[in-house]
């Protein structure tokens, strides 16, 4: 009997080990993405605004954003602001009215944009999912 009580401890563990893993952090992807972001751009990542410089976004919990982007002649330099909500809180989608994209990752334009969120912690809003251009939150904000 005591070795079943061990293997009904071990199993429980193991169960509440794979939900955490599996969890997010318990926190809406509403209330931990608020924030600063800057945008990554990989090593030979293709974009088409060669004179890009950077971009960064204040995400804001009352739903608003500002995002600037800022290139090698300041006069180029640009701002725009919107509203933001989550539309997908399983595939982590949320969606930008107003979104500009600073460094000429696609190959539209469009004044929403639905972009997919990833990590918990530190999240990663993606351009594209399939190329290495990213807004990353910055470093101690």
């Amino acid at each position: 009997m005591a070795g079943h009580s061990v293997i009904r401890k071990v199993l429980v563990l193991i169960g509440l080990s794979a939900s955490a893993c599996n969890s997010k952090s318990g926190i809406a992807l509403k209330d931990r993405l608020p924030g600063q972001y800057e945008l990554f751009v990989g090593s030979n990542q293709p974009y088409s605004r060669h004179d890009f410089v950077k971009s960064t976004l204040l995400i804001n919990q009352d739903g608003s954003y500002t995002l600037t982007c800022h290139y090698q002649a300041e006069s180029s330099n640009s701002a725009t602001s919107g509203r933001w909500h989550v539309y997908d809180s399983e595939k982590l989608g949320v969606e930008f009215e107003n979104f500009k994209d600073c460094a000429g990752v696609w190959q539209w334009t469009t004044t929403s944009v639905n972009l997919i969120v990833e990590g918990d912690r530190n999240p990663q809003i993606l351009l594209n999912p399939d190329i290495n251009i990213f807004y990353e939150r910055a470093k101690g904000k």
